[in-house]
């Protein structure tokens, strides 16, 4: 079996799509704003399959910073994202996770935050 694999490299962030997986890994020190939100949202909305449910692993590790305007459409947008795994390395990044599941209350996919990859993926995989 085939799968395949479509990556991006955004302003903000890396994106690499295989099966019904999303990699999104944003790059060192950027802040998560309105522009490069949309432009990974419009990335995602041309790559993905319709009415195929994903999950998302958001690698914020390396962000410095998210806006509120980038944190309310990516909220709204995501029809396509079923699960949300959430990875942070130090407790800023788990503070801003945890902002945007409290003030955003995104409603069409859950989510989990971890600090490790390999057990994102095996969350996501035993979701989908």
């Amino acid at each position: 079996m085939n799968i395949m694999v479509k990556e991006g490299d955004l302003r903000i962030a890396h994106i690499t799509i295989y099966d019904n997986i999303i990699l999104k890994r944003y790059k060192q020190d950027v802040v998560i704003d309105y522009d490069g939100a949309l432009e990974i949202t419009n990335f995602l909305n041309d790559n993905l399959e319709d009415g195929k449910a994903y999950g998302l692993v958001s690698d914020i590790r390396l962000i410095k910073n998210l806006t509120r305007e980038a944190r309310d459409l990516y909220s709204k947008a995501g029809e396509f994202i079923a699960y949300n795994a959430i990875l942070y390395e130090i407790n800023l990044q788990k503070s801003l996770a945890s902002m945007f599941l409290m003030f955003s209350k995104p409603e069409r996919f859950s989510s989990m935050m971890f600090t490790q990859e390999d057990d994102a993926i095996k969350w996501l995989k035993s979701k989908l």
